[in-house]
């Protein structure tokens, strides 16, 4: 997720598979907590707050 060009952008308590998920983005940082953890970037960036489901 790329910071926002001005201002920043807060959502909390999105719902999304039994989990809990808070976004805060500002100018410059990105911070994604899934049910209170923090959940740090990949090497390239990206934050995967909820993994895909696996088929049986």
């Amino acid at each position: 997720m790329k910071p926002v060009a001005t201002g920043n952008l807060q959502l909390h308590g999105l719902h999304y598979r039994g989990r809990t998920i808070d976004l805060d983005v500002a100018q410059d940082a990105c911070e994604v907590r899934v049910d209170g953890r923090l959940v740090s970037p990949a090497p390239d960036g990206t934050i995967l707050a909820v993994p895909p489901r696996t088929r049986p």
